[in-house]
């Protein structure tokens, strides 16, 4: 007799053993994609011999399979995926991971990388709560952005990227990443590098119900932009940012903007951010209202403040 484990016989189908693996792993169901050897046709995507050829249609499987709150993961083989991808709703699959294998973990330069082949059109487009995106190269094409938590049509609150190369190309109003409307409250973003941007690194291009707030940008850095974090006039309310480094000559661009919070409230801006340039308006920093800069590094000092409370906030 086939032995069972947790209720799953030895002998099962694939679709049983990767939901064993899944509840064992705490990944859920688990869809394969491999740009180079998969194919959306005749596969079901529960293994590496049977992987998705498009991130896509990994998103459009778990659509259709319905309520697949925090139950759905998407791996992604080194590869690239020139395409528009787009998370299920919030309604369908919140709490999903997109997942790059890397090579050089927690590091990447585009083993897995995706990047939108229509104009106009982000590489990914977030809707639902506490997606992770982890471990890609994201590049963005002309006028519109690598990264899009959209708001409008969706809820992205409480999404994560972690481990990601997010670039601008050099192309002509390429932006980072632009948080609309509810302004995914509770975001993280740590250790990603986010370059090449001819506009924004990162923005909130509208806010009809309320502004970033809860977020936490850690160990990031910021470089070879026209403008780095860019939030006037909808900055973040009661967010941290930390341990992240702000670059303002790069090889092909000087950041006019590094860290601009106006319309903002209420954050944490440190401590130990590295600030380069002089560390007032003119050097591209601006806080927003009741505001504590503490504790960071700018070429004005040797190392955090001296007085009682650490630094200030930049001057006008």
């Amino acid at each position: 007799m086939a032995q069972a484990i947790d209720g799953v016989q030895m002998n099962a189908s694939a679709a049983e053993l990767n939901t064993l693996v899944g509840v064992l792993s705490g990944f859920g169901v688990i869809y394969y994609v491999d740009g180079n050897n998969g194919s959306d046709t005749n596969r079901d995507g529960f293994s590496p011999g049977q992987s998705f050829a498009t991130i896509q249609n990994a998103m459009d499987v778990i659509t259709a399979r319905g309520a697949e709150r925090g139950r759905s993961s998407v791996l992604c083989a080194a590869a690239g995926y020139a395409e528009a991808v787009t998370t299920p709703t919030n309604a369908i699959a919140p709490f999903g991971r997109l997942i790059a294998y890397n090579p050089t973990p927690g590091n990447t330069f585009g083993a897995a990388w995706i990047q939108s082949p229509t104009a106009l059109t982000p590489a990914i487009k977030v809707l639902a709560r506490g997606w992770l995106v982890q471990g890609f190269k994201i590049a963005s094409v002309a006028n519109t952005e690598a990264i899009l938590l959209d708001g409008v049509n969706g809820t992205p609150s409480g999404f994560q990227l972690r481990d990601c190369l997010v670039s601008g190309w050099a192309v002509t109003g390429a932006i980072g990443l632009d948080v609309t409307k509810n302004g995914a409250p509770h975001t993280q973003i740590k250790n990603c590098r986010f370059t090449d941007f001819k506009d924004s690194a990162m923005i909130c291009s509208s806010s009809a119900t309320d502004q970033p707030r809860f977020w936490r940008i850690e160990d990031c850095v910021f470089v070879d932009n026209a403008k780095h974090i860019n939030m006037n006039p909808r900055g973040f309310k009661e967010s941290v940012i930390t341990r992240c480094h702000f670059i303002q000559a790069g090889a092909n661009r000087t950041a006019t903007i590094q860290l601009d919070n106006r319309g903002g409230s209420g954050c944490l801006i440190g401590p130990h951010n590295v600030f380069s340039d002089t560390y007032d308006n003119t050097g591209g920093y601006y806080a927003g209202s009741t505001e504590h800069w503490r504790g960071n590094y700018h070429e004005d000092s040797n190392g955090p403040g001296n007085d009682a409370t650490g630094e200030s906030n930049p001057a006008s």
